[in-house]
């Protein structure tokens, strides 16, 4: 209990001292910052979720802490791919030479 207790407490004091971290690698990848937060808040929430004693309450971190959350960076590459029109064009000024 004293181990979970102290793992959970090193969790929140690392995400701490990361999110804005993570914000700012988020922004800088042209990612969405939102989702770095909402990862971090998870972390948060899953760390407080160790400290109070319990199977259940740790039960419950380690499931929140096994879901993914979607990179945005792959969702950039899939939008910008859709944004592709294919085709054919001539230039109208070759054909008055």
């Amino acid at each position: 209990m004293v181990l979970v207790t102290y793992l959970g407490w090193r969790l929140i004091k690392e995400e701490k001292q990361l999110v804005f971290a993570k914000i700012m690698g988020a922004m800088g990848q042209g990612g969405n910052p939102i989702k770095a937060m909402i990862g971090s808040a998870r972390n948060l929430f899953a760390g407080i979720l160790f400290i109070i004693p319990g199977v259940i309450t740790d039960f419950f971190a380690v499931i929140l802490l096994l879901i993914p959350i979607k990179d945005s960076s792959s969702q950039n590459i899939h939008s910008s791919e859709e944004d592709v029109i294919e085709g054919e064009y001539r230039r109208d000024d070759e054909l008055l030479k």
